[in-house]
């Protein structure tokens, strides 16, 4: 069995800021995962700020996750989606290319 992760940048409904994420899986039935997609904002000397986030169990072939935020006050900064798998104790993530964003 197969899965590959993946993250999408960000993009903009209105004043609606929408990441996408998840896994794609092949082969027979795969197992059971924690999957957490968030929308970060990159903050260049401190920690990343999460914005959403959304989280499931699942042990499906294809799995996405839109997380949305309501874009206010981070007018020029830069965001990005980041999806993280646990399976079985085994971690992995990925993130998207920063996009920069306008909002009031």
């Amino acid at each position: 069995m197969s899965c590959d992760l993946f993250a999408n940048p960000p993009r903009m409904d209105g004043t609606v800021l929408i990441g996408e994420g998840g896994r794609v899986c092949e082969g027979p039935v795969p197992t059971s995962a924690r999957i957490t997609v968030r929308i970060r904002h990159h903050r260049r000397w401190w920690f990343d700020r999460t914005l959403a986030a959304e989280e499931v169990v699942s042990s499906g072939f294809i799995t996405t996750l839109t997380p949305s935020y309501e874009c206010r006050g981070i007018s020029g900064k830069e965001v990005f989606t980041e999806t993280r798998i646990n399976t079985q104790g085994k971690k992995q993530k990925g993130r998207s290319r920063r996009v920069g964003v306008s909002c009031g």
